[in-house]
């Protein structure tokens, strides 16, 4: 029987365990790199289908391209989609603006079809600028009637507005602005009855013909009349076959001074013709 001595049994314990502790560290160290191959597997293929290697950054191009994980801008700035029921408010509003049915008839114009969309979607914005829309359509064409002195139209303009976009800035400033050309475009029509009663007049016949053809020689006959206004400040009396005949004539004759206000008013008669009467 083989005699070992204490101090070489211990030797042999300690190599032992050394070698123990040696292979417990090792299989620690072999789990987290089997899970961290495992997690970074989908970089890896990423870089075996494109050729490149990761010194060139392509795992990193992948991850970040706008096409793969991104949302690309034409898919942020694409229209958005509307349910059923607004496409089908939407086209009637629009149908109702081609046809110039801003505010009337009732419950069928392009107004309450926008609004009625808002009601369903506070947020469409394709209602919201049908509504700018009609907006500025209207404060046109007030704008429009008070420059050139139409202030029947303008005032009727501006009641729509007042009712509909009661608390819109720009209609208020329209108001302001038809009470000045009120007070200074016209004088009260008691005092040109009064000139005309009192006063010696100046009348021009014009052609029914010629006005009903718009004809050269009818604007170049207002042109003379309205730079005779501006250098003697006489004012009219407009007798015309109907409304819009009576505001066409004004509109060559103000157009032929620029800005130069033309006194006077615009009346109904069969027979077309202008009054000059004296200064007021």
């Amino acid at each position: 029987m083989r005699v070992v001595s204490v101090k070489a049994a211990q030797k042999v314990l300690m190599i032992t365990a050394i070698s123990g502790l040696s292979l417990f560290t090792t299989a620690c160290q072999l789990t987290p790199t089997k899970k961290t191959a495992a997690v970074q597997t989908p970089v890896l293929a990423q870089e075996s289908q494109s050729g490149n290697g990761p010194d060139e950054g392509s795992a990193s191009d992948a991850v970040q391209s706008p096409t793969a994980h991104q949302a690309s801008p034409a898919a942020a700035d694409a229209a958005p989609s509307y349910s059923p029921l607004e496409k089908r408010f939407l086209a009637k509003a629009e149908a109702a603006f081609r046809k110039g049915n801003f505010f009337y008839p009732t419950h069928d114009n392009a107004f309450d079809r926008f609004n009625a969309v808002l009601l369903l979607n506070p947020d469409n914005q394709q209602a919201k600028a049908g509504l700018q829309a009609i907006l500025l359509r209207y404060t046109t064409v007030t704008r429009e009637s008070i420059g050139e002195g139409r202030l029947s139209s303008a005032k009727s303009y501006l009641q729509e507005l007042e009712e509909f976009y009661p608390d819109q800035p720009l209609v208020k400033k329209l108001r302001r602005q038809f009470n000045e050309k009120q007070k200074t475009m016209y004088r009260p029509k008691e005092q040109i009855m009064k000139a005309e009663k009192h006063l010696d007049y100046e009348e021009i016949k014009l052609s029914g013909t010629a006005l009903g053809d718009r004809s050269k020689a009818v604007v170049e006959a207002l042109s003379s009349i309205a730079q005779r206004l501006q250098s003697t400040d006489e004012s009219i009396l407009i007798f015309a076959r109907s409304d819009k005949e009576g505001r066409w004539i004004y509109k060559q004759m103000k157009q032929a001074v620029n800005d130069y206000r033309i006194r006077g008013d615009i009346r109904i008669s069969s027979t077309p013709r202008i009054r000059i009467l004296p200064p007021l």
